[in-house]
């Protein structure tokens, strides 16, 4: 909230869920904005958000995020709109977070190489359903589904070459509710048993599971 100091909204935090003076609350704010790599916090709990840089931001709404010692966080687009720098700064922090805390994390975020230094395993989500999920390594070396190879060939490279783009449009509301795979109308594999599909997840190597009758197929 921009019409709010910083240090209000850590008051504000803990006053919604625990009864803490507000003392205290400032000084675990100022250590958890230590602890965020945040210089000068004093200073900083009593500026206002649109004083602090885009990076400093987010490493302040980590901060609120984990002043009640929460079991789980999640995280929606850690890192967009930072430039590369912050990005890196902060996804190295959240992994000193993860080791020191243990605190379990949820990432949600379409950037490959921010989920490939975080996350244990990746979920690839499509119209709402799970298509796709392994350990990190094995979903980047090896992605099954078709969706899951579309995303990887749609990534920028260093190169002249032209990116490539998936056909059609995601589902509207109104046709998610249909019968078969979600990703039928786009998909270069589908065939007419795929209008029936039901959305099965067939396992294919151990631990990969992959929402797709051709992949389960040749399993």
């Amino acid at each position: 909230d921009s019409v709010i100091t910083i240090q209000q909204h850590f008051i504000e935090t803990m006053k919604a869920h625990r009864d803490m003076p507000k003392e205290e609350v400032c000084r675990r704010a100022v250590q958890l904005l230590h602890q965020m790599h945040i210089q000068n916090p004093e200073k900083v709990l009593h500026s206002y958000p649109f004083q602090c840089s885009g990076g400093m931001l987010q490493r302040i709404m980590i901060a609120l995020a984990i002043m009640l010692e929460p079991d789980i966080m999640i995280a929606d687009e850690p890192t967009t709109a930072l430039d590369r720098t912050i990005q890196k700064e902060i996804i190295k922090l959240l992994m000193e977070l993860k080791k020191k805390t243990g605190m379990a994390m949820i990432l949600v975020s379409h950037d490959l190489g921010v989920m490939s230094h975080l996350a244990d395993q990746i979920y690839v989500m499509y119209s709402g359903n799970l298509i796709e999920k392994a350990q990190t390594r094995e979903l980047l070396e090896n992605p099954v589904h078709p969706y899951t190879q579309g995303l990887f060939r749609s990534r920028p490279a260093f190169s002249k070459e032209r990116l490539v783009a998936m056909e059609g449009y995601p589902l509207t509301l109104k046709k998610r509710g249909t019968e078969g795979c979600r990703f039928y109308e786009r998909c270069p594999l589908r065939t007419e048993e795929c209008t029936h599909f039901q959305n099965k997840i067939y396992t294919g190597e151990e631990k990969h599971f992959v929402s797709c009758r051709k992949a389960g197929e040749n399993s």
